[in-house]
């Protein structure tokens, strides 16, 4: 269990970056930006040291160009090159774990059971999807025609027996994360297979992550900046203020089994 790597997925704006954050924490975890490990771009180009994947790479981890060539050389595919791309950050930090969070992580868990045979674990973030919706139409132009789409899509996922009676899966939900915080930390951890340690559950991230991303994308980040503050809770309930009342019955209708599973994820933490 010990040296299984973490994966994170969930909604975009669900709390996945909190997540990875507090998991970071651990002496034994590394957990860095999100790489997009499954996109063509990623599987395509991560060999190619002028690519901008590359270039991405080496500019958000801080990995010289002569390292990262060392690692393509001994990868196989673009897995085994996440792999030892993210141990070498790991040990490079005195740690012998790593954690990816990319929110899609969820529609690849087949390639991550084939590479890994399923020595690894999954934790799934959920948060009320009108919530969800609210910071995707305050902080993104992703329309609500891809949030269903996206909500449909995990549901069927989330409702597989492949997940839901996997012993390597967890639901976690973003406001027990929030107004739980220490409580679901320590049964992250556990789940993870690590043994707990205090001031995990502090989110003590500066803004260098909030710094790199906007000098290499050359844009803000509201949630890297949200991690360089202390956690906070008026985000629950937020889409009272900032979604119409068309917006929240056509969620209630295309969300309702998303509401469901999500709901009965806040029941089993209760």
């Amino acid at each position: 269990m010990k040296k299984k790597p973490v994966f994170i997925g969930g909604l975009m704006k669900s709390g996945t970056s909190l997540i990875r954050s507090l998991i970071g924490n651990h002496s034994n975890i590394f957990g860095g930006l999100e790489t997009w490990w499954f996109s063509e771009d990623f599987q395509n180009d991560y060999k190619l040291l002028d690519s901008k994947t590359a270039q991405k790479l080496q500019t958000l981890y801080g990995v010289n160009e002569k390292v990262y060539a060392e690692l393509v050389l001994k990868s196989e595919h673009h897995l085994s090159f996440l792999n030892l791309f993210l141990l070498y950050n790991a040990t490079r930090e005195g740690k012998i774990r790593w954690v990816e969070k990319t929110p899609d992580n969820i529609f690849h868990l087949d390639q991550l059971n084939n590479f890994w045979d399923n020595n690894y674990v999954f934790i799934y973030m959920m948060r009320d999807p009108f919530d969800t919706f609210a910071s995707w139409k305050k902080n993104t132009s992703h329309s609500l025609d891809l949030f269903e789409k996206k909500t449909h899509d995990t549901v069927e996922i989330l409702s597989s027996d492949d997940f839901s009676k996997s012993e390597n899966h967890v639901i976690i939900t973003y406001e027990d994360l929030i107004l739980r915080t220490k409580d679901v930390m320590k049964k992250v951890i556990t789940f993870i297979g690590e043994s707990w340690e205090d001031g995990i559950e502090m989110n003590k991230k500066d803004r260098t992550e909030y710094n790199l991303v906007k000098k290499f994308a050359n844009k803000n980040s509201t949630t890297l900046e949200s991690l360089s503050k202390p956690i906070f809770t008026s985000s629950i309930h937020q889409y009272e203020e900032i979604l119409n009342q068309k917006e929240i019955e056509k969620i209630k209708w295309f969300a309702k089994d998303y509401i469901k599973i999500f709901q009965a994820a806040l029941l089993s933490e209760a």
